[in-house]
């Protein structure tokens, strides 16, 4: 359970992904949009469950393959089904349940799948940002802790399994011109640092491994992104539609 966290890092890094409704709904995007804005594109998110996650603007109604109600929350993703409650989020992706717990707050508290004993546990500053989580996996005991500076941006992402500290990343702001923020992370596990910039909490170019891509883009009204080129690469053209 513990690389779901880690996967939803690693979807944020690359924008991979064009990627429910109740009395706690305000509530609750509140707290995501608090977590996850331009300024802090890198944030850590529990998953991808709100178009805010995504940096989409406007009210979307479907971006690619993602579909969303009217209150902004993931309803499908391909093949995968989003279920939202008053309590919980239910996301069933193949034959795997997951099931995501809110507190009083309308955050994530903890998260099981499939009816499995296994539990991954998730904290929080009172600011709202995620501090954390827990749990234990082939009875080893794991833990992931993040850091913020004073404008809510993750400083430190700290991940331990059993008694071994696994990786520590550290994460470095730049605002360069025209706004563009510059973000280089320093990985105990990785000898050359990544660089990523972005513009209005889209990706703009990644320096990974001595190698730097830029990715272009073409925009609607709302400042969506509808086609994406990759610098020697592919080109990614993506429909977005709105209520």
């Amino acid at each position: 359970m513990k690389q779901l966290i880690i996967l939803a890092i690693f979807l944020a890094f690359t924008q991979k992904g064009l990627f429910r409704s109740c009395g706690e709904t305000v509530e609750y995007s509140a707290v995501r949009v608090a977590q996850v804005h331009d300024g802090a594109p890198m944030n850590p998110v529990v998953a991808f469950f709100h178009k805010s996650d995504l940096a989409l603007k406007g009210n979307v109604k479907r971006a690619g393959d993602d579909h969303f109600n009217k209150e902004g929350y993931l309803t499908e993703s391909s093949h995968d089904t989003y279920l939202h409650t008053a309590n919980y989020i239910k996301l069933t992706t193949g034959d795997v349940e997951y099931t995501y717990y809110k507190n009083e707050q309308g955050q994530i508290e903890k998260m099981t799948y499939n009816g499995s004993d296994d539990v991954e546990y998730f904290t929080y500053y009172k600011s709202g940002l995620l501090a954390g989580s827990h749990g234990v996996e082939n009875g080893i005991p794991y833990r992931t802790t993040y850091t913020y500076d004073d404008l809510g941006r993750v400083t430190t992402w700290h991940y331990t399994y059993g008694d071994d500290p696994i990786s520590k990343d550290t994460y470095h702001y730049e605002t360069l011109e025209d706004n563009t923020l510059k973000i280089t992370i320093e990985s105990t596990n990785n000898p050359q640092p990544q660089v990523y910039t972005y513009k209005d909490g889209i990706m703009r170019s990644s320096s990974l491994y001595g190698e730097t891509t830029h990715y272009s883009y073409i925009f609607d009204k709302h400042g969506n992104w509808t086609k994406q080129s990759v610098e020697n690469g592919g080109v990614t053209k993506r429909v977005v539609t709105y209520y």
